[in-house]
C-alpha cells in the first residue's frame, strides 16, 4: 500500500516523465558566455530552474555560474546535465528498477531499488565535473561541446559502496576491470552504448559509490534517478546515470567509449604541444586542480580600495593545500592565510570537533614581539572556509600546542564541542605542563581554563618537558600524559643536555569540568596526583640534529590513546622515548586496563632507535602506533616509518612499512629534521596519520605505494617545478596516510 507521500510522489513522476519527453522546453532568454559564439538560450526543465541550454537532444544543460557564488554545494535544481546518448529513460518505474551484477563473480546478483537500500548506507561529499568543462575558452577552438565553466557541480550523495556490492557478489581471481552500464542508450544501432569501466582495485577502494541520494533527496531524474555510479575525483564521463548493469571482467575493456573516446596524452603533464599528436594515450581519469573566483565577475569593475573575493576551488583527491591569489595577470601571487601570524607558523597541530566541519587548532605564531614563544589557539566553524580563523586565546610564553577535540553525544550537555590544547606553558614556572580547556569550545566567546598538570617539583629541571598530549572518550574521561621533569646535565647550547624525567598521566572523569580538575589519579607510592608509568628515565634534548642519529633532534617522544568503545574508557596505552645505553633513543609502550591505576610491568612493545610515536585505538579496539625507526649504519642508515597494529591489546603487532627513506639525503638545512611529531588518529575503524620524509621521488623508497602531489619523475627519480621543465632539489615534505581497519 502507498502512502499519501509516496502517492505523489508518483504523481509527480509521471508529470515530469511527460514533461520531459516532450519535444516542448520553454526558452526563457538568452545568455552570452565570453567566448565566440557564446549565446546560449536559458532554458527551463521539469526539476530544474533556468539552465543555459547548449543542445536539446540529448538535454546538456549548464549551471548559471552566479549558482557557484552561493555556497559549496551546488542544489540539485541547478546540478548539469550532460548525456552522450539521445535514448534517455525518462519514465522509470523504481518498483520495478533491478541493478544486475554478472560477469566473473561467484554470485550473480539482481538487487531491486528496496535491496541496494537495506544495505549500510554512506555519505561524501564529491565534485562531478565534465572532463569539457570550460572547453568554449579554448583557443584554437577544441572540437566538441561549447561549455562555459558551468559543466561542474558539489553534491552531498548518499548511497552504498560498490565494494560491498562486488563482495556481496564475491569477484573471483583474475578479475582486472567492472564495466558500467545506465539505460540511456543510442537512437541508432551503429552508435556505440555507453558504458565505462573502472580497474577492479579502483572500483573495490570503497570510496566509488552505487548513489541514490543527492543533497537529502532522491536523485532528479536528469542526474541518473533512481542510481548512478559516483567516482569521487574522477572526471563525469565515469558516473554512469541510470545505472542498471555491472560487469566484472577478466580483462581490459575494449568499448569504443574507454579504447577510442576520452583518450588524453600518456605524459607527465597530460599535454603535448600545440600542433602535435600524442605518441601515445591513456583514458582520462582525475582531474585535476581547478579554482575560480565567483563573486567578481570577468570584466567587472572594482571601486578603488579593498574587495573581498570569494571562490570554489578543487581537485582529484589530493587536497587543495594553499589558496593563492593574483592581481596582476599571475605575475605574483599572494597567499590566503587562515592562520594569524604572517606566512608560516611553528608548531600547528589541528582537530575537528568530531561532528561536522568545525575545526580546531593551537599554533606558535611566527610574529611574536620577542624572543619568546607566542601560542594561539584557533577556531572555524568550517574548516574549508578561507576566511581567517577565530582567535579563542592569544598568549606568550607557551610551547608545542597540540589540540584535541570532541562534541558530547548524550545527556545534558549533548551537542557541545570540548577543547583541549596541551602545551608547556613557562608562565606557569618551575611546573610547566599546562592544558587549556574550553567545555564550550563553539560558542560565541567560550572562556579558556589553564588547569596546571604537575603537582611535584621539577627540580633543577625547572620546567616539565614540551610534549603535553590527551586523550577523551565520548563518556567524559579525559586523559593526560606529559614528561615531568626532574633534574638536568650539560647544555643546551653545547648540544649536550640531559635529563632526568617521570614519565605522568593524569585523568579527569568528567570532561575537566570538576571544580579541580585531572585530579582523577594519585600516584600509588607517593600518593601525588599524577600516576608516574616510568620514573626517572633519561633522554637527550639537542638543540641541534646529529648525524649519528640521522640527522634529527631528539627530546623525548609521547603518546596516549584510550578505547573508544563505549564500556572501554578505563582502557587506556601510552608510548614514550627513553635514552637506553644499549639501544639508544627508544619507544616503549604499555597498557592500563583500570583507568590508569596500574600499568602492564614491562613494555607491551619495545623499538630501538625509534622517535615520533604516535598512538590511535579504533571502532574495534585494535591499537595502532606510527613511528619512525632509524636503521643501518654510518652511509646506510636511512628512516623508515612504520605502523604497527594489535588486535588483542598489544601481544602481537602487525607491521606496515610506509616510508623507507635514506637518513643522509637531503641534507639538514633546519631542525627539526623530521619535525618534533607525527599525528594519528582513528576514524571508525581506519586510521589516518602524518609524517614528514625525504621526498626523493623513488618508488623503492614507498613499498605501500605513494602519490605525489608535486611534480615528479620517478623514473629519473628527480622533482620537476611547477611547469616540469627543471628539476629541484629534494626537501622534507609531509606524507598523508590512510591504513583501513
Amino acid at each position: 500500500m502507498l502512502d499519501r507521500r509516496e502517492l505523489m510522489k508518483r504523481a509527480g513522476m509521471v508529470a515530469l516523465a511527460t514533461g520531459l519527453g516532450s519535444s516542448r522546453v520553454l526558452a526563457l532568454d538568452s545568455v552570452t558566455l565570453p567566448f565566440d559564439n557564446g549565446e546560449r538560450p536559458l532554458v527551463r526543465y521539469p526539476q530544474k530552474r533556468p539552465m543555459i541550454g547548449l543542445t536539446q537532444r540529448p538535454p546538456q544543460l549548464e549551471t548559471p555560474f552566479s549558482i557557484f557564488d552561493d555556497g559549496p554545494i551546488t542544489p540539485n535544481n541547478a546540478f548539469f546535465v550532460r548525456y552522450h546518448l539521445a535514448d534517455v529513460p525518462y519514465n522509470i518505474d523504481p518498483d520495478k528498477f533491478t541493478l544486475e551484477v554478472k560477469g566473473k563473480v561467484d554470485r550473480p546478483l539482481k538487487l531491486s531499488l528496496r535491496d541496494i537500500k537495506k544495505l549500510k548506507p554512506v555519505e561524501l561529499v564529491a565534485v562531478n565535473q565534465c572532463s569539457g568543462n570550460s572547453r568554449g575558452f579554448s583557443n584554437p577552438r577544441v572540437a566538441g561541446g561549447q561549455l562555459g565553466n558551468g559543466a561542474m557541480g558539489c553534491a552531498r550523495w548518499r548511497g552504498v559502496p560498490l565494494k560491498a556490492v562486488l563482495g556481496m557478489a564475491g569477484v573471483q581471481q583474475g578479475a582486472r576491470q567492472v564495466t558500467f552500464n545506465g539505460m540511456d542508450g543510442p537512437v541508432s544501432d551503429k552508435t556505440p552504448d555507453f558504458i565505462k569501466a573502472l580497474d577492479i582495485d579502483h572500483a573495490s577502494d570503497g570510496e566509488v559509490m552505487l548513489a541514490y541520494g543527492m543533497n537529502g533527496d532522491d536523485l532528479p531524474v536528469l542526474n541518473g534517478f533512481p542510481l548512478r555510479l559516483v567516482v569521487p575525483g574522477y572526471y563525469g564521463t565515469y558516473w554512469v546515470k541510470h545505472l542498471n548493469e555491472i560487469t566484472v571482467i577478466d580483462s581490459v575493456f575494449d568499448g569504443f567509449w574507454m579504447k577510442s573516446a576520452y583518450r588524453i596524452p600518456d605524459t607527465p603533464n597530460n599535454a603535448v604541444e600545440p600542433g602535435t599528436a600524442p605518441k601515445a594515450t591513456i583514458p582520462i581519469n582525475r582531474f585535476t586542480v581547478r579554482s575560480f573566483i565567483t563573486n567578481v565577475t570577468d570584466g567587472a569593475r572594482l571601486k578603488p580600495g579593498r574587495t573581498r573575493l570569494k571562490g570554489i576551488a578543487f581537485d582529484g583527491g589530493k587536497g587543495i593545500k594553499e589558496v593563492a591569489v593574483s592581481i596582476d595577470g599571475g605575475k605574483t601571487w599572494t597567499l590566503n592565510t587562515v592562520v594569524p601570524g604572517g606566512d608560516m607558523t611553528g608548531d600547528i597541530t589541528v582537530a575537528f570537533s568530531g561532528t561536522g566541519p568545525a575545526l580546531y587548532g593551537g599554533i606558535l605564531r611566527q610574529d611574536s614581539p620577542d624572543q619568546s614563544t607566542r601560542m594561539a589557539i584557533l577556531r572555524t566553524a568550517d574548516f574549508a572556509a578561507p576566511t581567517p580563523m577565530d582567535v579563542l586565546d592569544d598568549r606568550q610564553q607557551p610551547d608545542q600546542p597540540f589540540a584535541q577535540a570532541t562534541t558530547v553525544a548524550n545527556g545534558a550537555a549533548a551537542g557541545k564541542q570540548r577543547l583541549y590544547v596541551g602545551s608547556n606553558d613557562f608562565a606557569g614556572s618551575p611546573r610547566t605542563a599546562t592544558l587549556d580547556i574550553a567545555l564550550d569550545a563553539a560558542a560565541a566567546n567560550p572562556p579558556l581554563r589553564k588547569v596546571r598538570l604537575e603537582r611535584r617539583s621539577t627540580g633543577t629541571a625547572g620546567q616539565d618537558g614540551p610534549q603535553v598530549r590527551t586523550s577523551i572518550h565520548e563518556d567524559g574521561t579525559v586523559y593526560a600524559t606529559f614528561y615531568g621533569w626532574r633534574s638536568q646535565t650539560g647544555d643546551f647550547g653545547a648540544n649536550t643536555l640531559k635529563v632526568k624525567t617521570d614519565v605522568v598521566v593524569v585523568r579527569d572523569d568528567n570532561w575537566g569540568s570538576n571544580p579541580n580538575p585531572f585530579e582523577g589519579l594519585k600516584d600509588t607510592a607517593d600518593g601525588v596526583v599524577g600516576q608516574r608509568v616510568a620514573k626517572g628515565v633519561t633522554i637527550s634534548f639537542n638543540r641541534n640534529g646529529l648525524t649519528a642519529n640521522g640527522q634529527q633532534r631528539m627530546g623525548g617522544t609521547l603518546s596516549i590513546a584510550v578505547d573508544p568503545r563505549s564500556d572501554k574508557s578505563g582502557t587506556v596505552y601510552v608510548a614514550w622515548g627513553t635514552d637506553e645505553d644499549d639501544t639508544g633513543f627508544t619507544i616503549h609502550v604499555r597498557k592500563s586496563t583500570d583507568r590508569g591505576v596500574t600499568w602492564s610491568a614491562s613494555d607491551i612493545l619495545t623499538v630501538p632507535r625509534a622517535t615520533n610515536a604516535a598512538l590511535a585505538v579504533n571502532s574495534d579496539g585494535a591499537v595502532g602506533i606510527l613511528y619512525q625507526q632509524l636503521t643501518g649504519t654510518g652511509p646506510t642508515r636511512r628512516w623508515e616509518t612504520h605502523l604497527r597494529r594489535s588486535t588483542d591489546g598489544g601481544s602481537n603487532w602487525s607491521d606496515l612499512t610506509l616510508a623507507t627513506t635514506p637518513a643522509a639525503v637531503p641534507v639538514k638545512t633546519f631542525d627539526p629534521y623530521l619535525g618534533d611529531y607525527d599525528h594519528m588518529l582513528a576514524v571508525g575503524r581506519d586510521f589516518y596519520g602524518i609524517f614528514s620524509a625525504s621526498n626523493v621521488p623513488d618508488t623503492a623508497h614507498f613499498p605501500n605505494g605513494v602519490t605525489y602531489q608535486r611534480n615528479a619523475d620517478f623514473n629519473a627519480r628527480v622533482l620537476l617545478d611547477v611547469n616540469s621543465q627543471h628539476s629541484v632539489p629534494p626537501s622534507i615534505d609531509p606524507f598523508f596516510f590512510k591504513v583501513n581497519g
